[in-house]
C-alpha cells in the first residue's frame, strides 16, 4: 500500500502537468492567432480588429472553462501577440493604444466571465448535492415504512378517509392501495359486522379524547377469510384540534386462533383427566392438593373436600405413609420428579399396591408453578411378582447346574439371562452380557444368516434350529459354538423368549480347518506350480488324476466320471510312441528307478503345451509293482520364458543401441568388469575387446568431473543408496559427450558389498535440444512482451482517461472535505466520509497502475496461481471499456455464476483476453458495434469456454484459420503476431483456441480451458 507522502506528490505531479498542458494551450492558441494574422493578406485595420475578437474569444473562453488566473495569464500574452503582430511587425508595440485597449477589454472580460462560470458552477453543484440529499431521505422513509410488520397508515379524523396506506396493505389483506385511498368509507366497508359499531365507536374516541388508543377487531380480506387486527392508533392535535389519525394495524389472527385452540384444549384435557383409567391430580407449588379426577375419589370413597390439601395421607398404609411423604417433602424441596410404589386404602377398607409418580411442571423463566400426579394399581403385577420369584428358584437351579452354556435372551437377541458355562465361554460377566445383544457376540459373517434363521423362528416357520458360528469372546479372540435355539412360549405375565444350548467345538473345528488347509494347500500348490498328481493302479489298468491334470489336459472333470488312457489322443503324434514304450515298460519290469519324460500335448483348441513327467513305482510285501505314482509339470511357460529371455536378449541390446544406453556391472572382489556392446560403443571402447578396467575409464571421464563422479560413488556404496548424475567424457579425437549415470549397489545378507550394477545414457543430443529450447523460451516471451506494450500503447488514450477518473473524484472530494472542516465547528462527520473517498479513488487509481505495471512487466517467468476467468475478464472490460466507448461500441457480458478457479497465468489470460477484445473493437471502428464476453462451463467435458463476439467486419472468406497464422494479419498497423501467440498461450494451458463467423455479422473467437490446470 503506498504511503500518504507517496500519494501527496503523485497528486502535486498530476496537477502540476495538468497547469503546464492549460499553459501550453493557452500559448499554441496565441500564437496560432498570431501567425494566422500574418497569413491572412488583408486590409490592415479589417485584420487587426479581426485579431482583436479573436483574442478576446480565446480569453472568454478560458476564462469561463478554466477560471479567472488562467484568463489573466492569456490576456497579458494575447496583449504581448497583439504588439508583436502590428506592422511593421517583428518587434512590440507597447506604446501603441490598441494594445492598452485589448489588454483592458481582456481583463475585464476574462475576470466578469471568470467570476459568473464560477458562481453558475458552484450554484448547480449545490443544488444537485440538495436534490441527491432529498430523494435519498425519502427513499429512506418508504424503506422503513414499508419494513414495518403492519399497516402504517393516515386518515382523517372526522371522515376517517386514508390519506396514506403503506405497501404491507396489499400483502396483509390483499387490497391494493389505490383502493384504500379511493375509496372514503373503505375501513368501515370491510370490518366485520359484528365488531364495526365498536371499532368505528373506538377510533372516533381517540379523535374526541385527543388521546391513543390501542383496541382489536375483525376485518374481511380480499379473499373472504375474516382476520383478526390490533390497532395502535395516535392523534395528530393542530391549533387545539384533532386533524388527523395515524396508526399501525398488526394482524394478530394467528394468536387469536392460538388462544381459541388453548381454551379449547384446557376444555378437553379436563374431560380425558376424568376418563383415564388412572389416578390423577394436581398439587401448588407448596404440595397442597387442589385437584383430584373422579376416578380417584371412587377409588378412595373420599369426598372431595377430605381429599384436598394434605388429608389424603389418611389413605396410605401406615407402614408406607412415613417414606410417601419423606419422598415428597423432598420432591418439593428440590423440585424434582418423584417415584414410589405404595398401598392405599381402598373404599371397602383393603389395601392396593399403587405406583405413585409426582412431576413439577415450570414456566419461561423456570419458576414452578404446579405439580402433578398420577398413579396405576399394580396389586395384579405384585401378586405376579411374587410367583414368579418362586418360579425362576427353580429354573435358576436347573440354569446355573447345566454341563453346557444356556442362555436367554429377549426377541430382539438381548441377552436376559445367562448361565456359569456360558459366561466361561464368552469371558463376560453377567451384568456385561445383559448389555448387549447375541448379535453382538457374533462373529460379522455369521450375523446376516443368524438373524434370518431367528426371524423364521419368530414367524413360525420353524420350531428350532441349529447353528454353528463363531463368537467373539471379550478378549478379543475367537471360538466356535454349536448353537441349538428354540423359541420358548411366553404367558400373559411372562413374554416369548428365545433359548440357546451352547457348546464350545472350537478344538473339532480347529482339526478339520487343519485338514481343508492342508488340502487346499495341497490344490493351490499345484495349480501355481503347474503340477498334477496321478496315480496308475497297474493290476486294474485304474487312473486317478486330481484338479490340475485335469486343468492341464483341458478336461471337465464334471462330465468325465474316470480319467482313462484315452488322453494319450491328446500327446502329440511324434511323442506318443515313446510315451506308451515307457508305459509299457513300467508294467512290465519289476526293477526300475525313478523316471522322467518330456513330452507334447495338443488340446481341441489347437493349443500346445509341453509336459514334464515324473513316475515313481510303489511295490508290495512281494515285489510286485501295485501302483506307479508320478507328477505331471506344464512347463510351457518356462519353455516360452526361455524363448523370450533368448528374444529379451537381443531386444535389450538393440533398444540399448537405439536409446544410447549402456549397462553395466562391477565386482569390488577381484575387480571384475562388465560392460554391454552399447556402454563400449557410447565410451569410444571397441565392443569386440574386452571390458576396460577402472583406470581406464577413469581417464574418459572429463578432469573436471572426475573428482565428482568417483565421490558420488563411493558415497552410494557407503549408504547403500541408488545414485544418479550427470558428468562429461572425453572420447578420442577430442569429442566431449553428456552422460547420465545411473547405479544400485547390491549387497548380501550379511551386508557385504556384493556388487554395483547401473547403466549409462549417452544425453548429448538432449542436453543440446534443451539449450536450444530454452533459448526459444526467452524468445518466445520477448515476443509475448512486445505483443502486450504494443496493445497499451493503443490504449493510451484510453488509461490516461481510466486514470483521470479517480484523480478528479479524489481532488473534488478532497475540497469538499477542506470546507467540511472550514466550517466552525468542523463537521467532521462529513469531512471523514469525503477522506474515505479519497481514500476509495487513491486505492482505485493504485489498483489500475498496479494492473497496468503486471501486464507491461518482462524478464519473469510464467507464474501459475489460482485464477477466477470471470475476474479476469472484468480486469480487461475496466481497461478497455473507456477505448470502446471513444468508438461508440458497447460492452456486454453473459458471464456465468460460480464457475471453478483454475490453476494459470494470470498475465498470460490477460494478454489473450485484451488480444481478443482489441481486435474486436478495431473491426467495429467504422460503425458503432457490440462486444459481448460470455463465460460457461461445458456439460460434456467440464471444460471452461470463454467467447468474444464482435458485429464488426468478420473473418476472411478463405481459409479463416489462417489468421492464427504467425505474421499474417489484415489490418494496416498489425504485426500478425497477436492471435499467433494467444493460441499458443491457451495451448500452453491444455486449451484450445479458434473462431467462427456469426450468423448476422461480425465473428465469435473462442477458447477453452480444463477445469484444473496443472502447472
Amino acid at each position: 500500500m503506498e504511503s500518504p507522502n507517496t500519494r501527496l506528490s503523485k497528486t502535486m505531479q498530476g496537477a502540476t502537468a495538468k497547469i503546464m498542458i492549460r499553459l501550453v494551450i493557452c500559448i499554441l492558441a496565441v500564437l496560432a492567432i498570431a501567425a494566422g494574422s500574418f497569413a491572412i493578406h488583408v486590409q490592415q485595420d479589417r485584420l487587426l480588429s479581426f485579431t482583436l475578437n479573436l483574442f478576446l474569444i480565446v480569453v472568454l473562453a478560458s476564462a469561463i472553462r478554466w477560471g479567472t488566473r488562467y484568463a489573466i495569464l492569456l490576456s497579458l500574452v494575447s496583449a504581448l501577440a497583439f504588439s508583436w503582430s502590428i506592422r511593421p511587425a517583428w518587434h512590440f508595440h507597447l506604446s501603441d493604444a490598441r494594445v492598452w485597449t485589448l489588454l483592458t477589454a481582456c481583463l475585464v472580460t476574462g475576470l466578469v466571465a471568470g467570476q459568473l462560470s464560477g458562481r453558475a458552477r458552484r450554484q448547480a453543484i449545490n443544488a444537485n448535492q440538495l436534490r441527491a440529499e432529498s430523494m435519498a431521505a425519502q427513499h429512506r422513509f418508504a424503506d422503513l415504512v414499508n419494513s414495518v410488520e403492519g399497516i402504517v397508515w393516515e386518515v382523517d379524523a372526522e371522515s376517517f378517509v386514508f390519506s396514506f396506506v403503506s405497501e404491507q396493505a396489499e400483502r396483509i389483506l390483499g387490497y391494493p392501495a389505490a383502493q384504500w385511498l379511493r375509496e372514503p368509507t373503505f375501513w368501515k366497508d370491510h370490518l366485520y359486522p359484528e365488531d364495526r359499531d365498536r371499532a368505528v365507536k373506538l377510533r372516533s374516541s381517540s379523535a374526541e379524547e385527543k388521546r391513543s388508543h390501542d383496541f382489536e377487531y375483525r376485518i374481511v380480506a380480499a379473499d373472504g377469510r375474516v382476520l383478526w387486527m390490533r390497532e395502535l392508533v395516535s392523534v395528530v392535535v393542530e391549533n387545539g384540534r384533532a386533524t388527523r389519525l395515524r396508526g399501525v394495524t398488526v394482524d394478530i389472527t394467528n394468536r387469536k386462533q392460538a388462544e381459541e385452540a388453548a381454551h379449547r384444549s384446557e376444555r378437553e384435557l379436563r374431560d380425558v383427566v376424568n376418563t383415564v383409567p388412572a389416578y390423577v391430580w394436581s398439587t401448588s407449588p407448596e404440595g397442597q392438593v387442589d385437584f383430584v379426577n373422579d376416578r380417584w375419589l371412587q377409588f378412595t370413597g373420599l369426598a372431595l373436600d377430605e381429599a384436598l390439601g394434605w388429608k389424603w395421607e389418611a389413605v396410605l398404609h401406615p407402614d408406607d405413609g412415613v417414606r410417601v411423604v419423606a419422598d415428597w417433602r423432598t420432591a418439593l424441596e428440590f423440585g424434582q420428579a418423584t417415584e414410589s410404589e405404595a398401598r392405599v386404602r381402598r373404599a371397602d377398607g383393603e389395601y392396593c399396591w399403587w405406583f405413585i409418580r409426582n412431576v413439577p411442571l415450570r414456566d419461561e423463566t423456570g419458576k414452578l408453578v404446579k405439580w402433578y400426579g398420577t398413579a396405576i394399581d399394580i396389586e395384579d403385577r405384585k401378586r405376579a411378582d411374587q410367583a414368579l420369584r418362586k418360579s425362576e428358584e427353580r429354573w435358576r437351579s436347573v440354569f446355573e447346574n447345566s454341563a453346557i452354556g444356556v442362555a436367554v435372551t429377549d426377541l430382539s437377541g438381548r441377552f436376559l439371562a445367562t448361565n456359569h458355562v456360558f459366561q466361561a465361554m464368552v469371558g463376560y460377566t453377567e451384568e456385561e452380557l445383559r448389555a448387549i445383544n447375541f448379535l453382538d457376540l457374533t462373529h460379522e459373517d455369521y450375523r446376516q444368516a443368524n438373524w434370518a434363521l431367528i426371524t423364521e423362528l419368530l414367524e413360525g416357520k420353524r420350531r428350532q434350529f441349529q447353528i454353528e458360528k463363531q463368537y467373539r469372546r471379550k478378549d478379543g479372540s475367537l471360538i466356535w459354538v454349536s448353537n441349538n435355539v428354540s423359541l420358548v412360549p411366553g404367558t400373559e405375565s411372562v413374554p416369548r423368549f428365545i433359548m440357546a444350548l451352547s457348546e464350545d467345538i472350537t478344538e473339532r473345528k480347529r482339526a478339520e480347518e487343519a485338514l481343508r488347509r492342508s488340502e487346499a494347500n495341497l490344490a493351490e500348490a499345484q495349480r501355481m506350480t503347474h503340477t498334477g498328481s496321478w496315480v496308475w493302479n497297474v493290476r486294474t489298468d485304474a487312473l486317478f488324476w486330481s484338479q490340475e491334470i485335469f486343468r492341464i489336459y483341458d478336461y471337465d472333470p464334471e462330465k468325465m466320471d474316470h480319467p482313462t488312457w484315452d488322453f494319450l489322443e491328446r500327446v502329440h503324434p511324434e511323442d506318443r510312441p515313446k510315451l506308451e514304450q515307457r508305459k509299457k515298460m513300467e508294467a512290465t519290469q519289476k526293477e526300475w528307478a525313478d523316471s522322467e519324460i518330456d513330452f507334447r500335448i495338443v488340446l481341441p483348441d489347437g493349443t500346445m503345451k509341453h509336459i514334464h513327467s515324473i513316475a515313481h513305482p510303489v511295490m508290495d510285501e512281494s515285489g510286485e509293482i501295485t501302483e506307479v505314482v508320478g507328477t505331471v509339470i506344464d512347463v510351457t511357460d518356462r519353455k516360452r520364458a526361455e524363448e523370450a529371455l533368448q528374444r529379451s536378449e537381443a531386444y535389450l541390446a538393440e533398444a540399448q543401441r537405439l536409446t544410447h544406453t549402456g549397462s553395466w556391472a562391477y565386482k569390488p572382489e577381484g575387480g571384475e568388469v562388465y560392460w554391454s556392446e552399447e556402454n563400449c560403443r557410447i565410451w569410444g571402447f571397441d565392443p569386440q575387446q574386452e571390458a576396460p578396467d577402472l583406470e581406464t575409464i577413469r581417464q574418459r571421464i572429463h578432469a573436471e568431473d572426475r573428482d565428482k563422479v568417483q565421490e558420488t560413488r563411493t558415497k552410494a556404496v557407503e549408504t547403500g543408496q541408488h545414485y544418479s548424475h550427470e558428468f562429461r567424457i572425453v572420447v578420442p579425437g577430442g569429442i566431449v559427450k553428456h552422460i547420465q549415470g545411473l547405479g544400485h549397489p547390491v549387497f548380501s545378507a550379511s551386508g557385504d558389498l556384493i556388487e554395483v550394477v547401473g547403466t549409462h545414457v549417452d544425453v548429448t543430443e538432449r542436453k543440446r535440444a534443451e539449450e536450444e529450447r530454452e533459448r526459444l523460451r526467452h524468445l518466445e516471451a520477448d515476443l509475448a512482451h512486445m505483443n502486450r506494450v504494443t496493445m497499451l500503447g493503443e490504449l493510451a488514450s484510453s488509461l490516461a482517461h481510466e486514470l483521470n477518473q479517480p484523480i478528479a473524484a479524489a481532488t473534488t472530494s478532497a475540497n469538499a472535505c477542506l470546507r467540511w472542516l472550514a466550517h466552525n465547528p468542523p463537521d467532521l462527520e462529513r469531512a471523514r466520509a469525503a477522506a474515505i473517498r479519497i481514500q476509495n479513488d487513491g486505492s482505485r487509481a493504485a489498483e489500475i497502475i498496479q494492473r497496468l505495471r503486471a501486464f507491461y512487466k518482462t524478464g519473469a517467468p510464467p507464474q501459475r496461481e489460482l485464477v477466477d476467468l470471470n475476474e479476469v475478464a472484468g480486469e480487461m472490460l475496466a481497461l478497455l471499456r473507456n477505448e470502446a466507448t471513444r468508438h461508440s461500441i458497447s460492452l456486454r457480458t453473459e458471464l456465468a455464476p460460480q464457475l471453478p478457479r483454475i490453476t494459470a497465468d494470470r498475465v498470460q489470460l490477460q494478454q489473450v483476453l485484451m488480444n481478443l477484445m482489441l481486435n474486436g473493437i478495431e473491426a467495429m471502428t467504422d460503425r458503432a458495434g457490440e462486444l459481448t464476453i460470455r463465460s460457461q462451463r461445458t456439460e460434456e467435458d467440464g471444460l471452461l469456454l470463454m467467447s468474444v463476439a464482435d458485429t464488426g467486419v468478420g473473418l476472411p472468406s478463405e481459409k479463416p484459420d489462417r489468421i492464427f497464422n504467425a505474421f499474417y494479419t489484415t489490418k494496416p498497423q498489425g504485426t500478425g503476431m497477436g492471435l499467433a501467440i494467444s493460441r499458443s498461450i491457451i495451448e500452453a494451458h491444455g486449451g484450445r483456441l479458434w473462431a467462427t463467423a456469426n450468423a448476422e455479422r461480425g465473428a465469435t473467437f473462442h477458447f477453452t480451458l480444463p477445469a484444473r490446470v496443472q502447472p
